[in-house]
Formats: C-alpha cells, structure tokens, sequence
C-alpha cells in the first residue's frame, strides 16, 4: 500500500469556557453542561414557542409527540447511547411551548378532504405546496411561534420523490419556509409511531429538541480547537430542469464569532453554463468575494486565511477567480472534496476503520474516514460500511494533514444533529441543503443568509 496513514484524535466540542465544559459527544456535552450561548451569558430567548401545521387525524398524535420532548427518556439497550434528561435539564431551564387544540390560533389543521382534492388535482404536488402555504399563512400572523412544526402526513410519502424531475414535497416545504421567512421542523408522520421496530425515542428526543433550540436561536457548542482568522466555505452544485437547465450553486460559510460560537451564513446563486458543474472565472470571484465581505461584515477585518471546500475539482479558471478575489496577505486553500472513490481500508479485527484515519496518498491529497469505529465508545454508530471522504488541495500552502484534521472537525459542527459523528464537514452538508431548497425556485432575492431556514 503507497501512501501514510495518520490517525487523528476526536475533535472535541467546547459548551462553555474551560477544559472541564467539552467533550466529544453532543448528547453528553449538552446533559452534563447545557449548551454555550447559555453558559456564556449571550441566549437572547426564554421560551421556544411553536406553531404546528397537522393533518387533522394526526394533530393529538402529534401534540403528544412534541410533549415527549419535556421528560426524561433512556437511550435504547442496544445502543448504550446517552439518557436523555428532559428539555428544561438540557437547555438551562428554557421553556417549551407546545400549542394545544384550547390555542387554536397556534395550531393550522388540514383535513382528509383538502388532501385529497389536492392530490385529485391537474398538478398534485404544486396543490399540496399550496395547500400548505395557506396553512403557513395562519401561523404567519400569529409571530409568537419561532418554529412551525409542519407534520407530513404518510399519505403524502409518493410526493417525496415526484414526476420526472423527482421534486422532493419535503424541500418544496422548506422553500416556503425561505419564502415567508419562518423557521420550520417538518415531522414525518413516521416519526409518530413509537411502536415500530428498531424506534429509539431517546434518540429522537435529542435530535428533535436541538434543532428547535437551534432554530429558536440558539448556540448549542462550537469547535474547542477553533482556527481563528480561518474563514471557511462550502460550494456545492445541482442541475433544475425546466424550460431550461440551470446550474444551481450552493454557498456556506463557517467562521469563528465573538471567540464562543460559530456563526455559519448561506447564500446561493443560479446561472446557465456550457461547462458543465464548474463556474467561470468572474463568477468564482463573486462568489468568494460575496464570502469575504460577510466575513467582514461580521468581523470587522479581513480573513488571514480562506478555505474553499468545493464538490467539485477546481480548473484553472476557478483558481484565478478565487484567488484575485482574495486581498494581499489572505492565504488561499482550495480543497476538491468527494465520496465518490472506489478505494478502501480493511482494517482487521472485524470493525470498520476508526474514525479520523487519514490515509495520505500524496503530498495533497488521501482519504479520511469521517464516519467508523469511535474507538472511546468501543462502538461503531453507523449502518453499513463506512465511506472514505476523498480530500484534494489544488492550492494553498497548508498541510494536507491539517486540511484533513480541520475537516475532521468541521464533521462536528453541524447543530442539526446531535449524534457523535456526522458524515460532511459542515460546510459541505449545509451547502447541499441549499440546493435542495434551490430547486424548488426559490429566487435570488428570496434567499436568506441565515442557515436555519435551510435544515
């Protein structure tokens, strides 16, 4: 085998100031320490107050649901995983608000029948997008509510992969979200049926009530070994069939905040090409340049350095574009990262590589493994056989054994999810979630920078 491999220890995640606030598990980090914003004085909330959107026959069920979230629950047997404490033990005493049918105000019901009109309809899945809509506009007037919880019920699951363009109902709801500025948690009706096989409540309970904190506005963690100056951002692209194709771009940007949080903004941008899934050289240099000014904008300086995670290989016109776009002084990496690659490591013993194994194959480039054993939990918390993430520099001064390790970290920052380990670095992931939303024609101007409308 050519190459070297490297075995990086698990980031570390901080809750607060001092060694003795991180750990390397959300669910623990949060239990033992309540999350950042609120040991560092800077929450702005006392309540999250939520709005729900429900087929009429599942409203009670999913009511119930939600009132789930206030009590302790213990992590499935066979997952030895972390107990969880209840709402207000988790988030410093904050409050939940979940509506009941007494506050009808907060609750927007849509019933069998409107269902079945729509779905009996000339454009079924448009219908359905607009059903909903009027049933956000309920909830629109009524501003207490910092979270919709729009449950889709299982009659609506053929509308999840829909037509010739496999339109997506659940991106299609996100959008609206963009649109009409609300943050939204959709609940798939699936998730009210606690009694089928392999359910974890536990689990569902954590992921559940970290992202209504998060989209409530809150800052659950940041990275413990943070790159300050370090701005990072993700570029990734889709393809929207219509009257004409169009290249989808989008745009995540991740930097350190105040020294205590990480503040992530979202952008996109849509454009006709001829070639292919790259931009020209003036579009990079927008796109970076529209980075570095929110970057800016929040900092007050210029970044010292600029990573560019990108989904596909930079050519030569995009490494002009983005260089020019940087000032004298601000180093530049241009990191290609990919899943699709046949190569793997067989570790022996029977389990997956650990996670953080980094094999380096050249001076710029290797695989590193961002989902596989967690050697401190004796474990490996995933399904299948894990996927390398395949990492190319195409520019920039910094070791590849750094890129790997900051990218290992940035697995760690996604707030929408509060497992051990996530597959992207976030950068990559939220980028993705952008183009999801994208296809379903959201416009320039509609966009919002915020990433919480996103996921």
């Amino acid at each position: 085998m050519k190459g070297r491999i490297h075995s990086f220890a698990e980031p570390f995640i901080s809750f607060g100031r001092g060694l003795e606030r991180h750990s390397i598990d959300p669910k623990e980090g949060l239990s033992r320490n309540k999350p950042l914003d609120y040991n560092v004085g800077r929450r702005t909330f006392s309540m999250v107050n939520l709005g729900i959107v429900a087929l009429e026959g599942d409203l009670n069920n999913v009511i119930e649901h939600l009132a789930n979230m206030v009590n302790a629950h213990q992590a499935a047997a066979r997952t030895g995983g972390v107990p969880y404490p209840g709402f207000e033990n988790i988030y410093g005493g904050l409050k939940l608000n979940i509506p009941s049918r007494k506050t009808s105000d907060s609750i927007q019901i849509i019933s069998g029948m409107e269902i079945e009109n729509a779905k009996k309809s000339s454009l079924p899945f448009d219908n359905i997008v607009q059903l909903y809509s009027h049933k956000l506009e309920g909830l629109e007037q009524r501003r207490e509510a910092q979270v919709a919880i729009i449950e889709v019920p299982e009659v609506l699951q053929p509308f999840f992969s829909y037509g010739s363009e496999r339109r997506d109902l659940r991106a299609a709801l996100k959008a609206l979200g963009v649109r009409k500025r609300m943050y939204t948690q959709l609940l798939l009706a699936s998730k009210l049926d606690h009694t089928q096989p392999g359910y974890d409540l536990c689990d569902n309970m954590w992921n559940l009530s970290l992202a209504l904190y998060v989209k409530a506005g809150g800052v659950p963690w940041r990275l413990e070994q943070s790159s300050e100056g370090t701005c990072f951002v993700g570029i990734s692209f889709g393809i929207k069939f219509g009257e004409r194709q169009s290249i989808l771009i989008g745009l995540a940007e991740v930097f350190d905040e105040f020294g205590e949080s990480v503040n992530i903004k979202v952008v996109e941008d849509t454009y006709t090409s001829d070639r292919g899934l790259h931009l020209s050289k003036a579009k990079m240099k927008d796109l970076v340049e529209l980075a570095v000014s929110g970057y800016v904008e929040s900092k007050n300086s210029h970044p010292q350095r600029l990573v560019l995670h990108k989904t596909t290989f930079f050519d030569d016109w995009e490494k002009q574009g983005a260089l020019l776009a940087v000032s004298d002084g601000t180093a530049c990496d241009l990191i290609y990262a990919q899943f699709r690659t046949a190569r793997r490591l067989i570790a022996s013993g029977g389990y997956p590589p650990d996670r953080g194994t980094f094999w380096q194959t050249n001076e710029d480039g290797g695989l590193l493994y961002t989902t596989g054993y967690v050697a401190s939990r004796k474990t490996y918390p995933g399904m299948g056989t894990p996927h390398p993430l395949q990492i190319t520099k195409h520019h920039g001064d910094s070791p590849i054994t750094s890129i790997a390790k900051e990218v290992l970290g940035l697995t760690k920052m996604n707030w929408d999810s509060a497992a051990i380990m996530n597959r992207e670095p976030v950068t990559i992931e939220y980028s993705r979630r952008v183009i999801e939303v994208l296809k379903e024609g959201v416009q320039p101007e509609q966009t919002l920078k915020d990433f919480r409308y996103y996921v």
